[in-house]
């Protein structure tokens, strides 16, 4: 039975010339990630996808990919060499985002679901209080840009507000955005922008939201490719 890992070794060669740029003590970008890049766009045109289905994510995923996917990013981005438990930890996926993103079964108008239908709301990606960051792969032949946030001056959210946040964010809607947003309370304090073959990688507890402008169409949707890792505090630091 033939099996795809050979195909994604050819694909997924990291480029000796990576580089990495601090932005914050929250975010930093991968410059030159894959030494082919296009092919690890072919290698994902390989696999199946799902329609999103009530969680906060929007548009398609993959279906999840070993995590030994990201056994070279780890050791030769990251230089950590003794990373067995940092790589069985990660559940790499493909994501596709569009303009107007629908959830399976979810019948929310998208003037009401603004954390999911156009992402004009943050969210954070921490889960289960672990110290976390995301790895994400910028697969568009264009540039994209994520936006961060801050609630109440904090970017960097822990369990005991995520509960003010949400009450909050369900509380705005289109009608009154504008009104709700940048206002000293909720604001979008920094926008990322990072061209093909460029990843960001982020605090998982840090607030942000992926800007999707009408260029994203489901047919045409914007690529991402995502690699979560669980990290200890100590681990957190020096990455980021």
């Amino acid at each position: 039975m033939e099996t795809i890992d050979e195909i994604w070794k050819w694909s997924s060669e990291i480029n000796p010339e990576c580089k990495v740029d601090k932005i914050t003590d929250y975010v930093s970008i991968a410059r030159n990630v894959y030494k082919y890049p296009d092919r690890v766009l072919e290698f994902q045109e390989l696999l199946c996808r799902w329609e999103t289905w009530e969680t906060a994510r929007p548009g398609m995923t993959s279906l999840v990919l070993p995590a030994w996917l990201s056994k070279n990013l780890i050791e030769e981005v990251f230089d950590m060499d003794d990373s067995e438990q940092v790589i069985s930890s990660c559940e790499p996926e493909f994501l596709y985002f569009y303009r107007d993103n629908i959830q399976k079964h979810r019948n929310i108008p998208l003037d009401e679901d603004l954390q999911t239908g156009n992402c004009l709301l943050p969210h954070s990606d921490f889960v289960d209080n672990t110290e976390s960051i995301i790895f994400l792969v910028n697969l568009n032949h264009r540039t994209v840009k994520t936006g961060f946030w801050s609630f109440n001056k904090e970017v960097l959210q822990y369990e005991d507000n995520m509960e003010k946040i949400d009450e909050y964010t369900i509380s705005i809607d289109l009608h009154n955005y504008h009104e709700k947003t940048n206002n000293g309370i909720l604001d979008n304090v920094l926008n990322v922008e990072y061209n093909f073959n460029e990843a960001i990688f982020y605090n998982a507890r840090a607030l942000h939201q992926p800007w999707i402008d009408d260029f994203y169409t489901r047919q045409n949707p914007r690529i991402m490719l995502r690699f979560p890792f669980d990290l200890s505090q100590e681990e957190l630091k020096r990455v980021l």
